[in-house]
């Protein structure tokens, strides 16, 4: 029995307002041929399929695409659990229908446990939940509940005492485990700490599939995060290998494989002479960019010059002439939307050309206020008479 754990697709992720539809897609196809390859018998997937509750239609439509091709076109079944990006009544939709098509998902907390069967192996399908959804479906020990902790003892001890003597078990389940390693994307999971839960609380499971952080990692001997299979920040994010694991359970033996990413993310911290000279490898030019300018501003005259040298630049920091020691950084949507507030053009215009130590005056100002005004004026005019 062989199985490849992934989680945390994201699908309609985006970063500064850009889709990244494409690569998804990609990646996420480079794991059903690796599903292929290595002769699974299914694909667990914990969590996080979407990115947002509600949905684009371009996302939904590229989930039925790849859930269509690895479950009819290839035959490989899917066992999916909702995440907390995920809205579980979507998933849910048509639970019944899908599974005789391959798809398994267990989207909400039920106190009999969501299970499915391979071979020896059975694969307890436990999708993401809240305390308060604890204390519903186990209201005789609500009381007990004080944290999430607690919540996630009263749910894996009710597993454990179904699991049938002689037979392998696996969880599925989207967690955020007290000693795994986050990255810039996983700031959700971070937020207050209250979400976390012990590694010691999953003992007796012969395999826990992790999702919920993007980071692949091993947190215990049996609990493991695949980890997301495409870069989704800069930072941590940036250096690391993405990859999918895959469960021996003949063997009892569990490896990674590795996934090549469609486009390379780098931060590149250098003068505006270096990044103006782009003198760097196609993949890393070509591919996601942060700039981090070190010795001056990022003026608005450099914005065509930095496009077109990094087509697919996502955001850009500069120098803060403000404070010696600061930046300011901005991401391309920012500077996008400059294009309509005039002023604050020709504020930075005057900081970065003229004075880099004072602003315009008032007087200075209000000349530029009454320039706009009469090109505004001007042109309102010669639209008025093109249309008569």
């Amino acid at each position: 029995m062989k199985l490849l754990h992934t989680s945390d697709w994201h699908i309609g992720f985006k970063h500064n307002s850009r889709e990244f539809l494409s690569d998804q897609k990609a990646v996420i196809e480079q794991i059903f041929r690796i599903a292929e390859e290595e002769k699974v018998d299914g694909i667990l997937v914990a969590g996080d399929i979407f990115h947002k509750r509600i949905v684009s239609d371009n996302a939904v439509k590229l989930y039925d695409e790849l859930i269509s091709d690895i479950c009819v076109k290839r035959g490989i079944p899917v066992f999916m659990i909702a995440g907390n990006h995920d809205n579980p009544a979507t998933l849910a939709q048509g639970h019944e229908l899908l599974k005789k098509g391959g798809l398994d998902v267990a989207s909400f907390l039920t106190e009999e446990p969501h299970k499915a069967s391979l071979g020896d192996v059975d694969i307890y399908m436990l999708p993401w939940f809240t305390m308060d959804k604890v204390r519903t479906v186990f209201p005789d020990r609500a009381e007990e509940i004080e944290s999430m902790e607690d919540a996630f003892r009263i749910v894996l001890d009710n597993i454990r005492n179904h699991f049938v003597e002689g037979r392998k078990n696996i969880l599925l389940c989207h967690a955020y485990l007290s000693n795994a390693e986050t990255s810039t994307s996983d700031e959700a999971a971070e937020i207050g700490g209250a979400t976390k839960v012990s590694a010691s609380l999953f003992t007796g499971f012969d395999y826990v599939a992790l999702g919920h952080i993007h980071k692949p990692q091993d947190v215990s001997e049996n609990a493991k995060y695949s980890g997301s299979p495409m870069i989704c920040s800069f930072g941590k994010e940036e250096k690391q290998t993405k990859s999918v694991v895959i469960i021996d359970m003949t063997e009892k033996r569990v490896r990674r494989v590795n996934l090549e990413q469609p486009h390379k993310w780098k931060t590149l911290t250098e003068t505006r002479e270096v990044l103006m000279n782009a003198d760097y490898p196609d993949d890393i030019r070509k591919g996601y960019v942060r700039l981090e300018v070190t010795d001056s501003s990022i003026g608005l005259s450099d914005q065509a010059s930095y496009y077109e040298l990094y087509p697919n630049l996502l955001e850009f920091s500069g120098k803060d002439y403000v404070r010696e020691d600061g930046k300011i950084t901005m991401t391309v949507t920012e500077f996008e939307e400059k294009k309509n507030k005039p002023e604050d053009i020709f504020l930075q215009y005057y900081r970065d050309i003229i004075d880099e130590e004072n602003a315009p005056d008032a007087h200075f100002l209000e000349l530029f206020r009454n320039a706009v005004a009469k090109y505004e004026g001007d042109k309102g005019n010669q639209q008025e008479g093109e249309g008569r």
